[in-house]
């Protein structure tokens, strides 16, 4: 979660939490490439962006709505309970029994944006941009 991040760097100003800021930087670097998947979970940012996202605003093109953050990794058992309703799920090679993703537009358990997600992850670069 993006906000814990935030709140990691946070709880470290405030001295309540030594190691506060490398929780938070790792939490950016999962967020925009440095995981498993080797994917950014920012439409339009970072290496291998979430190009197929479950929006209305995708019918105005492949990676839109730029800057959104989708819900990205997902516990299998979510995926697989709504596999009915996103036409089947495909796992990758990084996938595993604990999580998943894939950039699909039916797939709207990792691929929706949500506005939660994003401010999260506001907060976050914020946190950790301030030093």
């Amino acid at each position: 979660e993006n906000a814990s991040g935030a709140l990691a760097v946070l709880a470290e100003r405030a001295g309540k939490l030594r190691g506060g800021k490398a929780v938070g930087a790792g939490a950016r670097d999962w967020l925009l490439g440095r995981n498993a998947w080797e994917s950014s979970f920012v439409t339009g940012f970072g290496p291998r962006s979430p190009r197929n996202v479950h929006h209305w605003a995708s019918v105005f093109g492949k990676g839109r709505p730029k800057g959104a953050v989708v819900g990205g990794p997902a516990d299998m058992k979510s995926i697989r309970d709504q596999a009915g309703s996103i036409g089947g799920f495909k796992p990758g090679r990084f996938d595993a029994t604990v999580a998943a993703y894939e950039d699909r537009i039916d797939d709207y358990v990792t691929s929706e944006p949500a506005i939660d997600y994003t401010a999260g992850s506001i907060l976050l670069l914020a946190a950790v941009g301030a030093g």
